[in-house]
């Protein structure tokens, strides 16, 4: 081997081993040439032993990293899928569109969003309550804003806290409407999408395919921690 070609196996030879573990060949003496392929087939152990390390620990890894991944999204479509069945029951009342309200019965023609429900189909211990607020505008108007509202907050991922907070207080009247429920002696659907409510905003449900994160920066909401 030529001066010049055991300079440049030397050379990278020297530059793969970590530092620390490196040591000094003579380009000058040839009779050091055996060294450098030694040095060498160090490097090449060493970096064979780094990269399995590395590989297994990024086998280990990504499970759990799928893992964390996969309920990020879980959370965040049950999130937007609740926002979104809010929020259609706010706009099928006001327009009409033929689903649960026909266009005659709608709101902007004029007829009342929570007349026909609490008047019909409540039941119970609070059936006489309830059937009284029917057709109430001011009951009208709170119910539907609470609709848009909690269902816009949901499907943007902001003001969850507040959201969770009326959206659970709907969530319980609405289930006091039935007491006891038509086909379960405690539970009915309210009860399970109030503690959805409040599991999303526990896991901050708002940060994943939402702006909960933009949100959360804003200065007003920095200093009322209520409005994240």
């Amino acid at each position: 081997m030529g001066i010049g070609s055991q300079s440049l196996a030397m050379t990278v030879a020297v530059a793969m081993v970590p530092h620390g573990d490196a040591f000094w060949v003579s380009p000058q003496d040839p009779s050091h040439w055996r060294s450098v392929l030694d040095l060498a087939a160090l490097a090449r152990r060493k970096v064979l032993k780094e990269a399995a390390h590395l590989l297994h620990n990024s086998e280990s890894m990504t499970p759990k990293i799928l893992e964390y991944v996969k309920t990020e999204y879980v959370w965040a479509a049950a999130r937007i899928g609740l926002g979104f069945i809010i929020l259609w029951a706010f706009l099928d009342k006001t327009f009409g569109l033929g689903f649960a309200t026909k266009a005659s019965n709608s709101w902007i023609n004029g007829a009342s969003p929570t007349v026909g429900y609490l008047k019909f189909a409540t039941s119970g211990i609070f059936e006489g309550l309830f059937q009284g607020l029917a057709g109430n505008v001011v009951v009208d108007v709170l119910f539907m804003l609470a609709l848009l509202l909690v269902g816009i907050a949901l499907i943007m991922g902001i003001g969850m806290k507040i959201a969770t907070v009326s959206g659970g207080l709907l969530m319980v009247l609405l289930w006091m409407t039935n007491v006891p429920p038509a086909n379960n002696p405690i539970l009915d659907e309210h009860i399970i999408y109030l503690i959805l409510l409040v599991g999303l905003m526990k896991v901050k449900a708002g940060q994943t395919l939402g702006l909960g994160k933009w949100w959360s920066n804003i200065s007003i909401v920095k200093r009322f921690p209520i409005l994240k």
